[in-house]
C-alpha cells in the first residue's frame, strides 16, 4: 500500500461518517418486509411512487411475476424487485451470475443470426445508455421496457435449454435497446461510468463489469482519463478524499486488467463540475461516480 492509499484511508477513517448518506444507492428506502409470503399480492395493492421509470418498472416486474404464478413458478424474486420500484427505488437489471445459466443454448437471439454470447456485455451496454445518455429520463418507458426483458432472458433462460418466452424476451431487448442507443449522442471519446454506494469507494459486480468494458476499449493502448465525484453530502474537503479513493479503486481494476499506468490520467474533482448540478448536502446517486474516458 503506497503513503498516498496509506494517507486517504487514515482520513476516511475520521471524515466518512460525515460524507454522504448511507442507504441503497439512490433510494432511501422505507419500511419492507422481505419475510412477505405473499409479495406479489402486496405489489398489485401498492401504489406507485418514484419517476416515471421506476413506476414503469413496478408494473413489468408484476406482470413478470404474474406469468410465474400462472405458470405455477416463484413469483417471489419479480415481484420485490417490482415492490422496490414501487417505493421509487432504481432497481438495477440482474447480473446474470445470479441466475442458472449452466444448460442454457438459446437459438439465435437477434434478428440479424447473432447469439449474446456474454450476457454481461449486453448489460453493460443498456447500464451505459441509462447512465451515459440519461434514457431513464428521456424515454422512461422503453428504458424500463429493455431493463424488463433483459431480466426475463435470464429468467427464461435459466436452468432450461427451451423456453416459449424466450424469443418475446430477446426481441423486445433488442428493440429497445435499439432505440435507446439512439438517443445517446455521439462523443469524440468512449466515455464508462462507475457508480458507488453513499460513502464508500467499493466497487460492486456491476461496477467491475464496466471496467472491464472499458479495459477491453482501451487495450490498444489508448489514453484512459479518470474523473472521480462526490455527491454534496458533507464537507467540500471530505468529498474531495472521497472522490480520490473512488479514483484509486478504479485505476486499480484497470491495472488488474491489464491495462498499463502509463495510459492513465487521474483527477479527483469532489463537488466541481459534478455530473447532476445539485445544491449542497444533496445524495444524488449519478454524482457518486468515476468516469473512464478513453481516447478515440
Amino acid at each position: 500500500m503506497g503513503p498516498l492509499r496509506l494517507t486517504l484511508l487514515l482520513l476516511a477513517g475520521t471524515m466518512l461518517a460525515a460524507c454522504e448518506t448511507h442507504g441503497p444507492v439512490g433510494h432511501a428506502m422505507g419500511p419492507f418486509d422481505w419475510n412477505d409470503p405473499q409479495p406479489l399480492q402486496t405489489l398489485s395493492a401498492k401504489e406507485r411512487i418514484g419517476s416515471p421509470f421506476t413506476k414503469a418498472l413496478a408494473d413489468g416486474y408484476q406482470s413478470l411475476a404474474q406469468e410465474q404464478a400462472a405458470a405455477g413458478l416463484d413469483t417471489r424474486h419479480w415481484a420485490r424487485k417490482g415492490l422496490l420500484a414501487a417505493e421509487g427505488a432504481v432497481v438495477p437489471p440482474d447480473l446474470p451470475e445470479t441466475w442458472d445459466l449452466r444448460g442454457a443454448l438459446p437459438p439465435p437471439l437477434r434478428s440479424d443470426g447473432g447469439t449474446y454470447q456474454d450476457l454481461y456485455e449486453v448489460r453493460e451496454d443498456l447500464v451505459e445508455t441509462f447512465y451515459q445518455c440519461g434514457t431513464r429520463e428521456k424515454d422512461p418507458r422503453t428504458s424500463a421496457v429493455a431493463q424488463l426483458s433483459f431480466d426475463g432472458l435470464l429468467g427464461a433462460l435459466d436452468g432450461s435449454p427451451v423456453s416459449p418466452t424466450l424469443q418475446r424476451f430477446s426481441s423486445g431487448l433488442e428493440s429497445a435497446l435499439a432505440t435507446l442507443k439512439g438517443l445517446c449522442p455521439s462523443t469524440t471519446d468512449t466515455a464508462f461510468v462507475v457508480l458507488f454506494p453513499p460513502g464508500s469507494d467499493r466497487l460492486s459486480p456491476e461496477s467491475l463489469a464496466v471496467i472491464a468494458g472499458a479495459a477491453r476499449a482501451a487495450r490498444s493502448g489508448k489514453a484512459i482519463s479518470l474523473n472521480g465525484w462526490s455527491d454534496t453530502v458533507g464537507a467540500e474537503l471530505h468529498n474531495i478524499v472521497l472522490a480520490a479513493q473512488r479514483v484509486r479503486a478504479v485505476k486499480m481494476a484497470l491495472l488488474h486488467a491489464g491495462i498499463s499506468p502509463a495510459q492513465i490520467a487521474e483527477t479527483a474533482l469532489g463537488n466541481s463540475r459534478l455530473p447532476v448540478a445539485t445544491g449542497p448536502h444533496v445524495a444524488h446517486p449519478e454524482n457518486r461516480a468515476v468516469r473512464i474516458s478513453v481516447d478515440p
